[in-house]
């Protein structure tokens, strides 16, 4: 998939840029407040509604009462009235989360749309939220904080095998239950919501504020919901989060913006605990941790070292980083101030000129500062870089000199307005930069491990695979006699006795696709020719994970090929043939292996193997989705054909 660079990601971005605006307040219309309803009082599905709990920019939660049972319950409504299409929407994500069965997940135990409102009937928590129980501001300990994290992340580990990806988690969407256990909510809900148009700036500015850099690109992965949770994290140990502003101003500080360390917003932060804080909110969602639960064990486990490493320690041994002071009237600044709230003095870059330092502290030694790397240093110059070459204890300061200091001429200051705008002009050029250079920027600044050794080229490789391991996150199971997937000397190897197809989904990261160049070994190992394997793009899944539409290529051990276009009817799922069945000297017999390569652009999609181009088709049904690697055992064949598969590359096209 062209995940950066095809001109349709750009349209996206450019329109979402107008919802930033909508965001900032710059006056475009929203449906705010448009089908908000007071329901307190009637009846939705089987509940009386009793009072309202709360409110937010896309739903609110009413106190329900089951008219029999008499059973309580919140009832979520979410502020927007569906079109047909997103109703389907609505209930295939609410048929998801229902079958959600977890002990740190809150159950939804009915959902319905009524009079085009959409509601989910819900567990009710009683203890309210973690944002209620510790509010902005508050600094957690690590022996709070990791329980939570643990509860939390296991929810979503859960989630993520189960094929879901949360994509709003935030102290907010953590409720806290009769036994005071952490609950998950609103998997998924935010997505419908937003696809209606119905959130208000001031919720999305919220989410914002968690939000993965690939999740704002509109590419969420299970490693999103790991950076969301690593933001939480930073949130309740240092009492900030790591990124401010306006809406635009913080996607694009995620987006382009490392966090500061932990150390410069919380002096005693164990070094242990920030590199695992740090990992999780990488920008780049390889280098973060493998899974949601490996985050979470990381903590625990730096929290344990830093705590053996705190009680060795005297209390006096750690001292708070010492606050700079302004040269001129010796009142206190912040580390990264450019000037002096009390005197109003700059301090400027004079050129020639020896710069100003830090005041001296009482014992008469240059106070620390937080170096690049989060720790502290003595005896370096402030935060007034020096163009010249003379340092802090040159000439000027050798001599007890404080250089003089000149205030900046008054500026006019800048409408609200007009710096939104030009945040948003300048996002909008940094976005299209990213897209256009983020493949060659990344190939150099991450370069692929020596894992991927087996491929023939690594240029701009979205994923890559050469089956030493489960990087990728294949869904490795199995039932005997019916079926099998294995990793297994460098091959993926898929097995099915029971005469179907048995396809396996990538999953790593990315897994969704539109123009890519796809390139993969496989033959028939095992069964009769006249089974079939290989590849499927731009699918589309169904709540149970089987897919519905599809382009499907499909070789055949006899040495034949054939093209199919999965089409949804009311029956459901059937074939339609593209190309049928039929024999090209290119494709090898069973065998032997036989390189394929798809290339889909746009509407168009090119089948080769073994660098011979075999069928081209034209079709705009489908312009992205997932991939897959398959084995068909056909129904005339007897039970059991294996397909084994190896140097699998999808490439930017």
């Amino acid at each position: 998939m062209s995940e950066y660079g095809s001109l349709d990601v750009i349209a996206a971005l450019l329109y979402n840029v107008q919802e930033l605006l909508v965001c900032c307040s710059l006056r475009f219309p929203t449906l705010e407040g448009q089908y908000k309803v007071d329901y307190v009082g009637q009846q939705l599905g089987n509940y009386r509604i009793l009072r309202l709990l709360g409110t937010g920019g896309f739903a609110e939660v009413y106190l329900g009462e089951h008219i029999r049972l008499n059973t309580e319950a919140a009832i979520k409504v979410l502020h927007t009235q569906l079109t047909d299409k997103e109703m389907e929407d609505f209930l295939n994500e609410a048929r998801t989360i229902a079958r959600l069965d977890h002990p740190n997940i809150v159950r939804v135990m009915e959902f319905d749309v009524q009079a085009g409102n959409p509601f989910l009937v819900m567990t009710y928590a009683v203890n309210n939220t973690l944002r209620q129980r510790h509010p902005r501001g508050q600094r957690l300990s690590l022996a709070t904080i990791v329980p939570y994290v643990k509860q939390v992340a296991d929810a979503l580990q859960y989630a993520h095998e189960s094929k879901l990806i949360h994509r709003d988690v935030k102290p907010e969407n953590m409720l806290v239950g009769r036994r005071n256990e952490i609950l998950l909510s609103d998997f998924g809900i935010a997505t419908v919501a937003r696809t209606s148009r119905s959130g208000t700036g001031q919720d999305m500015a919220g989410t914002a504020a968690y939000m993965a850099p690939e999740q704002i690109q509109g590419h969420p992965r299970y490693a999103s919901d790991q950076y969301s949770l690593g933001i939480v994290v930073y949130e309740w140990l240092t009492g900030d989060r790591p990124f401010h502003g306006s809406f635009i101003e913080t996607c694009s500080q995620h987006l382009y913006a490392y966090p500061p360390p932990l150390r410069a917003k919380m002096a005693e932060a164990p070094p242990e605990v920030e590199q695992v804080v740090l990992k999780a909110l990488e920008k780049d969602s390889y280098q973060r941790f493998p899974s949601i639960q490996a985050f979470a064990a990381a903590l625990d486990q730096a929290s344990k070292s830093s705590q053996t490493v705190a009680t060795a320690l005297s209390p006096h041994s750690v001292h708070p980083a010492a606050i700079p002071t302004c040269p001129d009237c010796g009142k206190q600044v912040p580390p990264n101030a450019t000037f002096c709230g009390n005197c109003g003095y700059h301090f400027p870059v004079i050129l020639g000129e020896a710069q100003p330092t830090f005041q001296a502290s009482r014992d008469g030694h240059t106070p620390p500062i937080a170096s690049q790397y989060g720790g502290q240093t003595q005896g370096q110059v402030g935060n007034w870089p020096h163009l010249n070459t003379v340092g802090a204890t040159g000439a000027a300061g050798a001599a007890g000199i404080t250089p003089r200091l000149y205030p900046l001429p008054a500026q006019k200051p800048r409408s609200k307005r007009t710096m939104l705008i030009a945040s948003a002009l300048l996002l909008v050029a940094l976005i299209v930069a990213g897209i256009v250079g983020y493949p060659y920027i990344n190939m150099l600044l991450h370069p692929p491990p020596a894992s991927l050794a087996c491929l023939s080229s690594i240029q701009n490789l979205l994923l890559g695979d050469c089956f030493q391991d489960n990087t990728n996150q294949w869904d490795l199971t199995g039932q005997p006699g019916q079926f099998s997937v294995n990793i297994s000397n460098g091959s993926l190897v898929l097995k099915d006795n029971n005469n179907t197809l048995l396809p396996e989904v990538v999953r790593g990261n990315p897994h969704m696709f539109t123009d890519f160049r796809l390139e993969v070994d496989a033959d028939l190992s095992q069964g009769d020719p006249i089974n079939g394997y290989g590849v499927i793009i731009r699918g589309a899944l169904d709540t149970s994970g089987t897919f519905k539409t599809y382009y499907r290529f499909e070789l055949f051990g006899n040495g034949q090929y054939a093209i199919y276009k999965g089409v949804q009817s009311g029956s459901g799922t059937s074939d339609m043939v593209l190309v049928a069945v039929t024999s090209s000297n290119a494709i090898y017999q069973q065998g032997s292996i036989n390189h394929i390569r798809i290339t889909a652009t746009g509407g168009t999609i090119a089948l080769m193997v073994n660098n011979v181009a075999v069928h081209s088709i034209t079709d705009s049904s489908y312009n992205t989705g997932y991939v897959a690697l398959f084995v068909s055992n056909v129904q005339s064949a007897a039970p059991m054909a294996q397909a084994t598969f190896s140097k699998l590359g999808i490439y930017q096209s």
